[in-house]
């Protein structure tokens, strides 16, 4: 595929209407741009945005990306490395929309990119002398007797031989693979998750795991499309009564305490350490409670090492401007388990979901918005096994949800609206150790 036809790819996102392609000099690669842009403008456009983002890298401030505000537009330029693409978009673009949308599209850019990069002939640098000592110093030898000058014939340098098609298949191949790493990082995860959860049993703690690396064991055949964890976290559940021997259990694990076993009462989250290692726990007691609150207690045990589907499905739909990651989670958990009503083994109970949201509306408007992201960026994925199955299933958790009854408290709150924040802002690491 061309480059241009990458971008006439970019350009069908919702809220794009024309993108420009440009190397880090400032040339134009590529366009798609509406008729009244003309070349002249857009190669201003290309030269100056380069020269800005070379400034700015100059002065040590790495640029990933610029978001330009106009009065109608917005400009966004992404720095592809090497190369920018600068996106047209409406002003008020729904920028996580956008950003799952077209990144399988710019990995296949920066691919081509590199690509042409590996096959361009690079100057050949001049060779320096060499320093050599006094003691090496060859004896000076007479001086020649004057010649006339004749010019040097210009000699031009070597072509350097092209590489062959492979070298850059294969540099495109590895940056593909490149999540290998976190797949043995993922490995190492749950099965360290597994051997707290086992341990705590034999201690008589109820402990389980929850979030990302939960999804991630309750979905083994959704793990090829689900993405692949950057960060050693492991989140667990617990009982709160039970706060003081879970910290005992996971010192004597090799974990490391943040706190004083005392100070645990009324602790409702708390982070700790592997000793020699960055692996981090992020443990919840009683409840799940980041963005929203996601009750555990009744069903802690149910699962004999993560909790139910249902909880670890609003673990994730929980999440407000949920990335890639979180959707994929969503659409894992949807895919694997059916809707149905009342707990039941491997079926997410599509009325607790809904009794959740229809109690408080800040969850409602969390939870619909990530539903309605995720059927948006449906057509985007290639890799999904069976598209309309998980679609059917997000288009009935949807209409579950908006049918159930709201409270009082629901109808209130939601005259409010977005005027006010609907969510609690998360704690990224509690109970660290003084001087921390």
């Amino acid at each position: 595929m061309s480059l241009s036809d990458l971008l006439r790819e970019v350009n069908s996102a919702p809220g794009v209407s024309g993108c420009l392609l440009f190397s880090a000099e400032g040339e134009v690669l590529a366009a798609a741009m509406p008729g009244e842009f003309g070349e002249a403008a857009l190669a201003t456009l290309a030269r100056n945005t380069a020269r800005s983002i070379t400034a700015l890298e100059a002065s040590r401030r790495r640029v990933q990306e610029l978001d330009l505000t106009f009065q109608q537009q917005r400009v966004i330029i992404k720095n592809l490395r090497p190369g920018h693409l600068s996106l047209l978009c409406a002003r008020t673009v729904n920028l996580p929309l956008l950003n799952l949308s077209i990144t399988p599209t710019l990995k296949k850019i920066t691919a081509e990119l590199k690509a042409k990069a590996a096959l361009t002939p690079k100057p050949q640098p001049v060779a320096k002398p060499s320093a050599v000592t006094a003691a090496d110093e060859p004896p000076i030898a007479p001086a020649p007797a004057p010649v006339a000058a004749v010019p040097e014939p210009i000699v031009a340098p070597a072509p350097v031989a092209p590489l062959p098609p492979v070298a850059p298949a294969r540099e495109a191949i590895e940056e593909e693979a490149a999540p290998s790493a976190d797949s043995t990082l993922l490995r190492s995860m749950m099965q360290e998750a597994q051997r707290v959860v086992e341990a705590a049993k034999e201690k008589g703690v109820d402990i389980r795991a929850v979030g990302s690396v939960g999804v991630h064991l309750h979905c083994p055949k959704s793990r090829d499309w689900m993405v692949l964890p950057t960060l050693p976290v492991i989140e667990l559940a617990g009982r709160q009564e039970q706060g003081e021997s879970l910290v005992a259990l996971l010192a004597h694990l090799g974990y490391e305490s943040r706190m004083r076993l005392f100070e645990m009462r009324g602790v409702r989250h708390f982070v700790i350490h592997k000793a020699k290692s960055n692996l981090v726990l992020h443990v919840f007691l009683n409840a799940y409670e980041v963005f929203h609150r996601v009750e555990f207690l009744d069903v802690l045990t149910r699962e004999a090492v993560t909790l139910p589907p249902t909880h670890l499905l609003l673990s994730s739909l929980q999440v407000v401007d949920a990335s890639e990651m979180f959707l994929r989670e969503v659409g894992a958990l949807l895919s694997e388990h059916d809707l149905g009503v009342g707990s039941q083994p491997e079926t997410l109970d599509a009325s607790h979901v809904s009794d959740v949201c229809a109690e408080d509306w800040g969850w409602f408007r969390t939870a619909t918005t990530n539903l309605d992201m995720l059927m948006q960026v449906l057509p985007f994925w290639k890799d999904l096994p069976d598209r309309d199955r998980l679609r059917d299933r997000i288009g009935r958790l949807r209409k579950s949800i908006e049918g159930a009854p709201k409270s009082m408290r629901w109808q209130v709150r939601a005259r409010v609206g977005e005027s006010v924040r609907w969510y609690q802002t998360p704690i990224q690491d509690l109970m660290a150790p003084a001087g921390d």
